[in-house]
């Protein structure tokens, strides 16, 4: 970790496996990484300790995020799950499969409230989906003119936008599945 104003490293953290997502509590008290061991950890900011972490994926962690303040952590694997774990015990309170084990996708977002979800399933596809998080049933599907390479939420969870393969940035309202505007980049063909 480096300090925003100076960019000096204020403290290192171990995780054994490279790691392939990472998220502040939003106190900033708590850093969870997930990495390719399958293993998600939880380091004490201040002393760049670790905590403790859940365990039950079984390939590499994808995604990860505080939800419900900092009671819940949220996770996406490899192994075709997302799962909701209690972030002080550990304990998995959920799991909803969305892919093929052993495949893994190039977005996954969590809305802010930490109720839905979405996801691009492949690699190769030109769609998003979101789903319930209890139930796992598809709520709404959102569709692109480009491969998907990323997604988020806007804060208030209202919008969602998708990078697509060829630069272009693609926002769409949540609750009609509308696109509401389309950035272009300066590599892309649409504008």
């Amino acid at each position: 970790m480096r300090d925003g104003a100076t960019r000096q490293v204020i403290r290192s953290i171990a995780h054994p496996a490279p790691v392939r997502c990472i998220a502040f509590s939003p106190d900033g008290k708590t850093l969870a990484t997930g990495g390719g061991d399958s293993i998600i950890r939880l380091w004490d900011v201040a002393t760049g300790k670790e905590i403790s972490g859940p365990t039950g994926h079984e390939n590499r962690v994808l995604s990860v995020a505080f939800l419900q303040g900092a009671k819940v952590l949220g996770t996406e694997s490899e192994d075709g799950t997302v799962r909701l774990w209690d972030a002080v015990t550990g304990k998995e309170a959920h799991k909803v499969r969305i892919r093929q084990k052993d495949r893994g996708g190039p977005g996954f977002a969590f809305s802010p409230d930490g109720k839905p979800f979405v996801f691009v399933p492949d690699w190769q596809d030109k769609h998003i989906c979101l789903r319930d998080l209890e139930t796992g049933r598809e709520l709404r599907r959102f569709n692109a003119h480009a491969v998907i390479r990323s997604v988020t939420f806007s804060p208030r969870g209202t919008v969602l936008a998708a990078s697509t393969k060829d630069q272009t940035t693609l926002l769409f309202e949540v609750a009609t599945g509308k696109e509401i505007r389309r950035l272009a980049g300066p590599e892309s063909t649409h504008s």
